[in-house]
């Protein structure tokens, strides 16, 4: 079965969509030149999500999250990064099966801010894990609101051998 790749322009609109990658996973990319990319299996699960860009601003609301489709939003259980700095205004609301987040830089700063209502009524969210993050300066308002979180862990790179 082959599924439907939705690309942002720069300005975050929707664009032309085109028929293409891997059949038996969703797959999308945003940005000026594709920046960031995903992918989740068609049977649902962990959505992946990496590269530089996360489209943010509360005036594109769900419309940044080009994963938010009656289609695809239900089947994400589970988002894990390993990049980006940002994660925008509304970027996971209401993904209503997102049970856990995980955060994992493979380099860069690591997670500087998360806007407005990014997780905003993702009911079942309970476990978000920010790891390798030191230089996280904002949660925006409400973005965790109307959630189950248990569990809200945030590291630091770990202390080299001559670091306390």
């Amino acid at each position: 079965m082959k599924k439907l790749v939705i690309t942002l322009t720069a300005l975050c609109s929707l664009s032309t969509a085109a028929w293409a990658g891997r059949d038996d996973y969703y797959t999308g990319s945003a940005g000026y030149a594709s920046e960031l990319e995903w992918e989740l299996p068609d049977d649902g699960g962990e959505m992946y999500i990496w590269g530089d860009y996360m489209p943010m601003g509360p005036t594109y609301e769900n419309v940044n999250a080009i994963w938010n489709t009656d289609e695809v939003r239900p089947l994400i259980t589970s988002i894990r990064m390993t990049n980006g700095h940002n994660i925008g205004a509304h970027a996971f609301k209401n993904l209503e099966n997102l049970v856990s987040y995980t955060y994992n830089p493979s380099s860069g700063f690591g997670l500087l801010k998360i806007g407005d209502y990014a997780f905003n009524q993702s009911t079942k969210l309970s476990n978000v894990e920010i790891k390798n993050s030191h230089n996280l300066r904002y949660i925006g308002e409400r973005a965790f609101a109307g959630t189950a979180i248990k569990t809200f862990t945030i590291s630091t790179p770990d202390a080299g051998p001559n670091e306390e």
